[in-house]
């Protein structure tokens, strides 16, 4: 993934909706002091950073992603926390660099849509969670990424394109069944709904439309005048008070089965 879309991403992250449900995320893990934590597929860190502070000063998070680009940008961040407390690595969500039942938590947020083998990924973070150990799960439904737009056609054959830039469009659908024929024990599960309002800068929607441009001109089948003319019409959304980017997200907490 390029830096500036990685960049994009983290940033919208700190707006209203994406916030309120990386919140969701951080109440289901309820990481205490102490606490030895992993983020599989963390992207630029901006969840792994949030954790950090809560686990302070004996315990640890570690950020893992398979894009090395990703971990370059988290590891850029000025520290937040004591040296040790929060670290990042480069690695493949099915052969994690950890000892057996290393970790006391996992977070796997919207990774598993875009891994070749979720069911082995799920797997490998079981075999470094200790007995009794949590994950916090994630992944949004595709099909429910919407953009509100004049031209039917065109916003259904853009909604298409974007989720199919994953290996699994439907995997938040499936998150239960995968966590539990991966060996965990769903403990709560719940939709959380993202709604945003208006088309601007630093927001998901926005990033999202524009940073998805290359892919969607050279792999999802769109030419550049039909692009351009999707964005022209979430513009005149917003302009005239319409417009609506909205995404349904499954996520659950589950337990390890001894």
């Amino acid at each position: 993934m390029p830096t500036t879309l990685l960049e994009g991403l983290e940033a919208q992250r700190a707006a209203s909706s994406p916030l309120v449900k990386n919140d969701h995320y951080l109440s289901l893990l309820h990481a205490q002091p102490g606490e030895r934590v992993v983020d599989v597929g963390c992207g630029g860190g901006w969840l792994c950073r949030r954790v950090a502070p809560l686990l302070a000063p004996d315990g640890y998070v570690v950020g893992v992603d398979s894009s090395a680009v990703a971990i370059e940008l988290a590891s850029t961040h000025p520290p937040i926390v004591s040296p040790g407390v929060l670290r990042f690595e480069c690695a493949d969500a099915t052969t994690l660099p950890f000892a057996d039942g290393e970790f006391d938590a996992a977070l796997c947020i919207s990774m598993l849509a875009f891994c070749a083998e979720p069911d082995r990924a799920l797997a490998e973070v079981r075999r470094v969670l200790r007995p009794g150990g949590r994950l916090v799960a994630a992944s949004s439904d595709e099909d429910t990424r919407l953009f509100n737009a004049r031209d039917r056609d065109l916003g259904r054959r853009l909604q298409r394109a974007i989720g199919n830039r994953t290996r699994d469009p439907w995997a938040g659908r499936r998150l239960n069944h995968l966590v539990v024929q991966a060996g965990y024990r769903v403990i709560r599960e719940m939709v959380v709904c993202e709604i945003e309002r208006h088309f601007q800068p630093g927001l998901a929607g926005y990033t999202l439309a524009h940073g998805l441009r290359s892919y969607l001109i050279t792999s999802g089948g769109v030419s550049v005048e039909d692009y351009e003319g999707w964005l022209a019409e979430l513009r005149q959304t917003e302009w005239e008070g319409s417009y609506c980017y909205g995404v349904m997200t499954f996520a659950c907490i589950a337990e390890r089965e001894i």
